[in-house]
C-alpha cells in the first residue's frame, strides 16, 4: 500500500525531473542560437528520454490515486479528498509543479519559434541559392505554414 508519504515524495521528484527538463530547453535554445547543430542533437536526444521517461509518470500518479483511495484528473482535484494534515504540503507542491510546468511550456514555445525563425531563414537561403518558389518550412516551423494549432511536446495539466 503507497503512502501520501511516498506520494509527496514522488511528486517531489517530478519537480525535479521537469526542472531538469526546463534546464535542458534552455540548452536547446542556446544551441540553436549558435546555430550548433552537434549539441542541439545530443540535447534533442536526452529530450526524447525524458518523453519516454515520462509516459511512466501517469500510470504512477494513477497508481497513488488508486491506493489512496482518490479520484480526479488533476492534483488540484485531489487535494480536497485529502486528509486535512496533507493538504498544506500538496497544495505546495502543487504550486511549485504547476510554476514548473508553466516555465517548462513557455521555454518550450519560445524554443519552438526560435526554431522555426531558423528554419525560415534557411530556407529563405535555400530558395534564394536554387532560384525555386516552393516553400519547405513556414516561419513557425511546420510544413509551409505556421506552427499554431500543432501539438506541442510537453502539455500537462496539474
Amino acid at each position: 500500500m503507497k503512502s501520501y508519504e511516498n506520494f509527496y515524495a514522488y511528486l517531489q521528484e517530478l519537480c525535479g525531473s521537469y526542472g531538469d527538463l526546463a534546464g535542458l530547453i534552455r540548452q536547446k535554445m542556446e544551441a540553436v542560437s549558435l546555430l550548433d547543430v552537434a549539441r542541439l542533437e545530443n540535447i534533442m536526444k536526452e529530450e526524447q528520454a525524458f518523453v519516454l521517461l515520462s509516459k511512466g509518470f501517469d500510470q504512477a500518479v494513477s497508481a497513488f490515486k488508486t491506493d489512496l483511495g482518490l479520484s480526479g484528473n488533476t492534483l488540484r482535484e485531489l487535494l480536497p479528498q485529502m486528509p486535512q494534515q496533507e493538504r498544506p504540503r500538496f497544495e505546495a507542491v502543487h504550486q511549485e509543479l504547476s510554476l514548473i510546468l508553466a516555465d517548462v511550456k513557455n521555454l518550450n514555445e519560445k524554443c519552438q519559434e526560435l526554431l522555426g525563425d531558423h528554419l525560415h531563414v534557411v530556407e529563405k537561403q535555400l530558395r534564394e541559392l536554387s532560384g525555386s518558389p516552393t516553400s519547405t518550412y513556414g516561419k513557425g516551423g511546420s510544413k509551409g505554414q505556421s506552427a499554431a494549432g500543432q501539438p506541442r511536446m510537453l502539455t500537462k495539466s496539474v
